[in-house]
Order: C-alpha cells, then structure tokens, then sequence
C-alpha cells in the first residue's frame, strides 16, 4: 500500500510540475529577405553642345525615365539581358539603341550617352500645298522625308 501511495504522489508531483512549467515561447527563424537585384543605364543626352532637358527614355516601349535640365537620365532593370532604348522628345528625331546589361554586376550601371537630331523642317508653298521636308545626316546615313500637306494645314507665320 506504501508503494501505491509513494507512486501516486510521485505521479501528481509530476503533473504538478508539468502543469506549472511555463512554455517557452518558440523563437521563429530569422525571415529570409531577398533584395531585389538591379542593373543601371545611365548617361547624358545631347544635341550638338547643348544637354536636352525632357527627353523620354523608354525601354522596350515601356517610359522609365526622363532627362533633367543636364540631359542625364537614370533607370534601372531587374535582369540581365538585350534592352531596346529609345530616346525621344518633340522636335528632335528618336534614337533607339539596343544594349546588352549581361557583363554587369549588382547594382552596377551601364554609360549609354546618345546625341539627338533636331527635326530641321523647312515649309515651302508650292501652289495648293505644303510641302513639309527633313534631312538627317547621321553616321554616314542621309534620310530624307517629304509629305504633302493641305494648305491649310500649316499655319504661316
């Protein structure tokens, strides 16, 4: 009987015990954050001596960036691969250039500085029309274009 005693005194010690134990709280693991890779384009947009402020810069036909009044311009991307990048404004003739970023580390930048052509139009009379001409010469490539236009379509002056 003295052992049925001790071993149900010993078997309620323990669930005193067990019931009085705090839990510990569970330490989660540390998160896990990934930061977002970047690569850079950079570089400065020019026409002749003269920066061009307000340029769009687009990627792939997606806006990402605009020139300041120094004509840089700034953007990043999250891969590494071939990139079409168009340089426009009004009055200038748009520029695309293709690229490759794969040589680049994180957050590193790749310099593409490009130089705009001013769309020089000259608008002549010829009788009942208009005839609105541009020429660019660039990099040894002449293009000419030529529409003709109502007259009313341009105003004089």
């Amino acid at each position: 009987m003295k052992f049925v005693k001790v071993l149900l005194y010993i078997l309620l010690g323990c669930t005193v015990i067990s019931c009085c134990k705090k839990d510990e709280p569970e330490i989660p693991a540390e998160p896990k954050i990934e930061i977002a890779k970047a690569y850079y384009f950079t570089g400065i947009i020019h026409e002749g001596d003269n920066h061009v402020e307000g340029a769009e810069v687009l990627v792939n036909g997606v806006k990402k960036a605009t020139s300041d009044k120094n004509g840089v311009y700034i953007f990043s991307v999250e891969t590494k691969g071939l990139y079409d990048i168009t340089f426009q404004k009004n009055g200038f003739i748009s520029q695309t250039l293709t690229r490759d970023n794969s040589a680049l580390s994180d957050q590193q930048s790749l310099n593409v500085n490009v130089r705009l052509t001013k769309l020089a139009a000259a608008i002549a009379a010829t009788g009942g029309s208009q005839i609105l001409s541009s020429k660019l010469v660039s990099a040894g490539v002449e293009v000419s274009v030529a529409l003709d236009l109502p007259s009313n379509a341009v105003s004089k002056g």
